[in-house]
């Protein structure tokens, strides 16, 4: 079966503003986060959307509900959609991580093979989870057309599953900003992405305050 495959980011949250770490901690969408999910569900009307998966967390299932009251399409939850487990790390600003942590601070953004996480859950395990919701959900899903709304992190893990790179290569590619919308056909089996972390449907310029490269 051939399908087309959407991904894209929450919205803007009030811990992003401030760079304070979530992971599997959650924070509310700021109002800009907001308009940035109902942006991205207009750009979205006139394409067929069959099903919405998404994380879980709050930021990320609030995003995909303000985008299937748009476009009418199910939300279906994935717990494979969570963002990276940081343990101890949650709830902390980057910059006391950068102090209290710095190597492997340094290691997560700069050298993420070396990353070995100080209590919560690695790069590895995370690809882990990638592979799985690849290989056993949208693979086998019943539907075409699809919709995932997750987090930075996963995305980025997703994407470095299905583009074959390496740990070291797990930060490459675009930026992923809140909503950016991500699009690949999955074709006899092989995924071919037609752009990655586009914000063309943005209303206006976004100071983005967060870190994710």
């Amino acid at each position: 079966m051939n399908k087309l495959l959407y991904l894209t980011r929450h919205g803007e949250t009030q811990w992003n503003t401030v760079r304070r770490m979530q992971g599997q901690k959650n924070s509310p969408l700021t109002d800009l986060g907001l308009r940035q999910a109902r942006w991205l569900a207009e750009s979205l009307k006139g394409t067929r959307i069959d099903v919405i998966y998404s994380s879980p967390l709050g930021r990320a299932h609030d995003t995909a509900k303000l985008i299937s009251q748009s476009l009418g399409a199910p939300v279906i939850t994935r717990d494979e959609l969570k963002e990276l487990y940081f343990g101890s790390w949650e709830g902390q600003l980057k910059e006391d991580l950068e102090t209290k942590y710095r190597e492997t601070d340094y290691h997560f953004w700069n050298e993420p093979e070396k990353y070995v996480p100080t209590d919560g859950e690695s790069l590895e395990e995370l690809m882990t989870r990638s592979r799985f919701f690849y290989d056993e959900v949208l693979l086998k899903s019943p539907y075409e057309n699809i919709l995932v709304v997750a987090h930075a992190i996963v995305l980025k893990s997703f994407l470095a599953y299905t583009q074959n790179k390496e740990i070291k290569d797990f930060w490459t590619g675009p930026n992923l900003k809140p909503t950016s919308l991500t699009k690949a056909r999955l074709t006899d089996g092989q995924l071919i992405y037609e752009f990655i972390g586009d914000t063309s449907h943005y209303e206006e310029e976004s100071n983005f305050n967060g870190w994710f490269k």
